[in-house]
């Protein structure tokens, strides 16, 4: 069946033009220049809504108010337009790691970079140091540089396994094929969480982390162990169009 999908499986992405998740880049340009894009407030917790709905009702755009495609694709070039005009140098970094193979290079550039996460319409910012790539899902498994590591590399296997799970957590995780937006070191530095931590006392992290490949390879074999037992529990028929990614695709 799934040889009707050559020569590509998805006819999406043609003539070299970029996907990217703008989702992503308002929460960022938010992040960036909270001038930059216009939010309404959450009535449940009273926190910046992206909601496209909310972002369009703010920014002043209208294409219709029926729930469908054409509206939805409307509404989103007019968001991404907005940010393109008032954040122009962060739209130009969201561009830079629009595919997993770019978002993979920009991590093994970077000693350090700034990774963005979003929750309960709140941003949290972390200083990420790439460790490896996740055996199982590859996705780019990062060291919270404002966490010491000297007393995790004493703990047995049974405790580190406890503790990587346990909040606020000494592992971020960048999933490069979710088109991120990553920022350079000097946005996490910045932050009241980084700012006071001496560069030379982060330098020395990671070069603790470098002297002790032992317990970087425990990590990786913890987390492949944990994505094993996950999918030993999760034993639900795929769906048919899901088949394609069993596959290898």
């Amino acid at each position: 069946y799934f040889k009707s999908l050559i020569p590509e499986i998805y006819q999406t992405n043609t003539s070299g033009n970029k996907r990217l998740d703008i989702l992503n880049v308002a929460r960022a340009a938010k992040f960036y220049d909270d001038s930059s894009i216009k939010t309404q407030l959450d009535k449940k917790n009273n926190r910046p809504s992206f909601k496209l709905v909310n972002l369009c009702e703010a920014n002043d755009i209208n294409n219709g108010t029926s729930h469908n495609a054409l509206v939805d694709t409307l509404n989103t070039y007019g968001i991404g337009k907005i940010i393109y005009n008032n954040a122009k140098p962060l739209w130009d970094i969201a561009l830079t790691t629009t595919s997993k193979l770019e978002t993979e290079t920009f991590i093994l550039k970077n000693k350090t970079y700034t990774i963005l996460e979003y929750y309960k319409g709140q941003h949290y910012v972390f200083l990420a140091h790439h460790i490896f790539f996740h055996p199982e899902y590859k996705w780019s498994i990062n060291w919270d540089c404002k966490v010491n590591p000297d007393k995790y590399l004493k703990m047995d296997r049974k405790a580190l396994a406890k503790v990587i799970d346990v909040s606020p957590k000494i592992l971020r995780t960048c999933r490069t094929n979710k088109s991120p937006v990553l920022l350079k070191s000097d946005f996490a530095l910045n932050n009241e969480n980084y700012s006071q931590i001496d560069t030379k006392e982060i330098d020395r992290r990671l070069k603790v982390l470098k002297d002790n490949p032992e317990f970087i390879e425990t990590l990786k074999s913890i987390l492949l162990e944990k994505a094993e037992e996950k999918e030993t529990l999760n034993q639900s028929e795929k769906l048919f169009e899901e088949t394609i990614y069993a596959g290898g695709f």
